[in-house]
């Protein structure tokens, strides 16, 4: 689904902003980690948006659990 993938590019992203752009800019190494922790978080409520109804819903066997 479109949403996955959006999540999928923003933790691709999370990684860049973590791992390499603090190579290319060192200066800038606070605000990298910042815009790596936004866009997991971002990714992260992304993934429960399209999940919880899949996670909450009652089984499609019916049994408990």
């Amino acid at each position: 689904t479109p949403i996955i993938k959006t999540s999928f590019i923003l933790v691709f992203i999370a990684a860049i902003s973590r791992v390499i752009m603090p190579i290319i800019i060192p200066s800038a190494v606070p605000e990298l980690y910042w815009i790596a922790t936004g866009t997991v978080c971002a990714s992260f409520l992304l993934f429960l948006y399209q999940y919880i109804p899949y996670l909450t819903s009652t089984r499609a066997d019916g049994r408990p659990g």
